[in-house]
């Protein structure tokens, strides 16, 4: 996936929007305040 980056001078924090996460297959439970695989804990591809 291609993502551009906005960058913010002089922000200390990191934002990662819904759509980027979503296309590297994890997903936001707002309510338990977690980021968790779309795949549970089953690894769907890795990077060398």
């Amino acid at each position: 996936m291609v993502c551009e980056p906005w960058v913010v001078s002089g922000n200390g924090k990191i934002l990662l929007g819904a759509i980027p996460l979503e296309n590297m297959d994890l997903i936001v439970d707002p309510a338990r305040q977690v980021l968790t695989g779309a795949h549970g804990d089953e690894e769907v591809g890795l990077l060398m």
